[in-house]
């Protein structure tokens, strides 16, 4: 009448369908194999989180009332299923305050609160850290002219883009803005940098999310005038040591650098060294 061992094997690889519905048909609060008891882990009786597998205890239980043993193994599976829940609603939590809901991007405060701070730290001569700041070119005549719909997509598609521009899981893409990014590169060089940079430009260049691809069945709010031909970014690039020995200064200057890139034509990759 109980549940194998194999089935509770199978909820850990994915297979919980077996365990669920017999657990639920049959209303029990465990099931036990052999000299082992196995404990579902609910939040309130709805969720089933897991399983709390306790081994070679069958024999702790045998002179205990079938209800006082019934009674504490519901205790157990509830009371740890509510604390595994609230971890998770923990962590639902610090992710909604910790990352931009539109573009799952690393909010801002963050960024520069506990993540830059700990990189500027194991930031060394031998081990460079680098920023990019990188601006989306003339997006405010583009969102009043499709409107904050579009726009919307249209930051959702670029950010995709650039995730999938940073090879390594390191690298740290940061929403520190509407439409301003921030991108930390651990251990990368200048250089490095440099080719990092422009591969994200190509590549939002490239999408060429113009007025034609982003009107989806109705009319613009605004004349086409306001509206860029296509998206661009520009990008200012600071990196440690090349540029400061005070790693923490790399924001200020790929904001500086950035501000040249969005004043000297846009589209561009302005690195700090060679502003004019």
């Amino acid at each position: 009448d109980y549940i194998a061992s194999d089935d509770v094997r199978a909820y850990f690889t994915g297979s919980k369908a077996a365990i669920l519905d017999k657990l639920r048909g049959e209303n029990k609060n465990y099931f036990q194999k052999e000299e082992n008891i196995y404990v579902p882990l609910r939040n309130n009786g709805l969720t089933n989180l897991g399983v709390l597998c306790m081994y070679n205890v069958v024999e702790r239980f045998s002179n205990q009332d079938h209800q006082v043993k019934d009674s504490v193994l519901e205790y157990l599976g509830k009371h740890c299923g509510q604390l595994i829940a609230q971890a998770h609603a923990r962590d639902d939590l610090e992710r909604k305050a910790n990352y931009d809901a539109l573009t799952w991007l690393m909010q801002k405060v963050h960024f520069t609160t506990n993540v830059f701070p700990d990189l500027c730290k194991a930031s060394t001569s031998i081990s460079p850290l680098s920023v990019i700041m990188l601006d989306i070119d003339n997006f405010k005549g583009y969102n009043d002219t499709f409107g904050h719909v579009q726009g919307d997509i249209a930051l959702h598609t670029m950010c995709k883009i650039l995730s999938e521009c940073l090879s390594r899981s390191g690298d740290v893409p940061v929403r520190y803005g509407g439409e301003e990014f921030c991108i930390a590169l651990p251990n990368t060089p200048y250089q490095g940098t440099l080719v990092v940079a422009e591969r994200i430009r190509s590549a939002i260049e490239q999408l060429e999310l113009n007025a034609a691809l982003s009107i989806t069945n109705h009319e613009p709010k605004h004349p086409y005038h306001l509206a860029p031909e296509k998206l661009t970014v520009s990008l200012g690039v600071a990196s440690s040591p090349h540029d400061t020995i005070y790693p923490a200064k790399l924001i200020q200057l790929a904001d500086s650098a950035l501000l040249q890139a969005k004043t000297s034509g846009k589209n561009k990759v302005v690195a700090y060294a060679l502003r004019s």
